[in-house]
């Protein structure tokens, strides 16, 4: 389908052609030239990532697999066909509502691949709202070790915050700094960093054509300076021996290339390019531009909208290697503190006051401090207990995580969360939503019922595909034949958990935050 267009004002479509002919230096080939602008006035087909931390996620593979196109270098995307895309909107469906699945353009996909974050790790994403490659990064984590996210610009907190709720990320710290001041407080400390610079966005043109009211070679140099100085941060901050990946959605070597060869002249002997990733065919520049780089140039990755169906995007490998490094401007060493940290008991926090923000239940930021607690459950061991009790499963966090107690709130979050609150100013706030204290009861969040909802066997009530839409639509189901059960219940629909719900006289009320609403609900597969 074609781009959407922003205007047919005559300057903008000179700007759109002023910037086709600045990225076709890079294809000598005619045809390569005529593919690309084909290409750049057509809008890729949209493509979705599974998300692992959700056990239902899994039966979704061989479904979205018979319908769609497999990404080859990520093993849990997928790019959709029209005619699947048309049927359902992938926004209104309830596999995106109950988080297992995450709207991702192909090529952003490549980023976090060519990261490989493990399990138990350090991991920094130091741009990342609105949250899509982080919560790639943790799900590959496996929800364990690490993930500090930050985000300088406070209006797209709100995104990066719920999105990483809804998918169900809990081993994460948010952050709101610019990459120059985060360095002050991290030095040499992060096993990966990936840094998916903001960038004139040359290569989403056929995705929006908005982006041509600024657009301009003036422009994207400027762009490229401010890259510069987040990529010596992001590369400070990573320890020796650490993997950094910088990655833009833009096609230029002035916000490619230029920037790497940057940062190898501010740190020479340090730099190592790592080879790219497989599963995706090299397009090298043209041998004249090539020229003017190192050899080992040659392994930075480019996705061109004409060879892979997707918006265009830049992607480099790079190590750590040789001393740490130092930068001017010191406030502390957190890491250092961190692993003091680690050294102590590590007890839970009992009753710590956050004062961060969280997911209130209409999907909004709210700022909350610590009120006095209220009720019988006033320690950490009386909440666990009353859970499982409660809803019969065993809650078992990974050794790098605790559950705190923050006024009503009860969250899970990384066993640092303490130390990183007490010390660093960009502090936001730590870790996921548990439940939700009221007068002696812990109330399941809906990112819980959903994240662990299948190993519970407590009270529950299987509703139809009907009634899973009336919930959605009406925040409520009218029970049409008279059920045993009262109080409060999981709701499921085959394998998913949808919610918690409460039933009184009939009425079955479901717990579903504001934001999810919605009246054309619809389903991705027969899952």
């Amino acid at each position: 389908m074609p781009a959407p267009s922003a205007t047919h004002d005559p300057e903008v479509a000179a700007r759109r052609q002023a910037l086709l002919d600045h990225l076709s230096r890079l294809l000598p080939d005619p045809g390569q030239r005529t593919a690309f602008d084909e290409a750049m006035s057509t809008e890729p087909p949209p493509a979705l990532r599974l998300n692992p931390l959700m056990s239902q996620a899994g039966l979704l593979k061989p479904a979205v697999s018979a319908f769609a196109e497999a990404v080859p270098w990520c093993d849990h995307a997928f790019v959709l066909t029209p005619g699947r895309a048309d049927r359902c909107r992938l926004g209104l469906s309830l596999e995106y509502a109950l988080g297992a699945v995450y709207i991702q353009a192909k090529a952003t996909t490549l980023a976090v691949e060519a990261l490989d974050p493990q399990p138990g790790e350090r991991v920094l994403d130091l741009a990342a709202a609105p949250g899509g490659k982080a919560s790639h990064i943790a799900a590959a984590m496996a929800n364990q070790g690490l993930l500090v996210v930050n985000e300088p610009r406070r209006r797209r907190m709100p995104s990066l915050v719920g999105n990483l709720e809804r998918l169900g990320v809990h081993n994460v710290v948010f952050t709101q700094s610019s990459g120059t001041l985060l360095a002050r407080h991290f030095h040499n400390f992060f096993d990966r960093v990936l840094l998916d610079a903001p960038c004139s966005g040359d290569g989403i043109l056929c995705k929006d054509e908005a982006m041509l009211r600024y657009w301009s070679p003036e422009d994207a140099a400027r762009k490229a300076q401010i890259q510069i100085g987040l990529l010596r941060a992001a590369f400070h901050m990573l320890r020796p021996g650490g993997v950094l990946v910088y990655s833009t959605c833009s096609l230029s070597t002035e916000e490619n290339e230029d920037v790497v060869a940057a940062l190898c002249h501010r740190y020479p002997g340090q730099v190592e390019l790592l080879p790219p990733l497989e599963g995706i065919a090299p397009a090298p520049l043209p041998p004249d531009m090539a020229a003017d780089y190192p050899a080992e140039f040659a392994r930075v990755t480019r996705v061109w909208p004409h060879l892979h169906r997707t918006e265009g995007a830049f992607v480099a490998r790079l190590r750590k290697i040789g001393e740490p490094t130092q930068w001017r401007h010191c406030e502390g060493d957190l890491g250092r503190r961190l692993e003091e940290s680690d050294s102590d008991s590590g007890a839970p926090v009992d009753n710590l006051a956050d004062g961060t923000a969280d997911l209130a239940g209409d999907g909004s930021v709210d700022s909350f401090a610590d009120g006095a607690a209220d009720g019988s459950i006033d320690s950490v061991a009386a909440v666990v207990g009353a859970i499982e009790s409660c809803w019969d499963f065993h809650l078992s966090p990974p050794d790098s995580a605790e559950i705190a107690v923050a006024g009503k709130r009860i969250n899970i979050r990384p066993r640092c969360s303490s130390t990183l609150k007490t010390h660093l100013p960009s502090f936001i706030r730590a870790g996921m939503r548990l439940a939700s204290r009221h007068k002696g009861y812990a109330y399941l969040s809906q990112q819980s019922v959903t994240l662990w909802g299948h190993l519970m066997d407590g009270p529950s009530v299987e509703l139809t595909w009907s009634q899973v839409q009336e919930a959605f639509r009406e925040g409520q189901v009218q029970l049409r034949e008279p059920l045993s059960l009262r109080g409060d219940v999981i709701c499921r629909f085959g394998p998913w958990t949808v919610c918690r719900g409460l039933i009184e006289s009939g009425v079955l009320k479901a717990s579903i935050p504001k934001i999810l609403r919605t009246s054309e609900l619809c389903r991705l597969t027969g899952v």
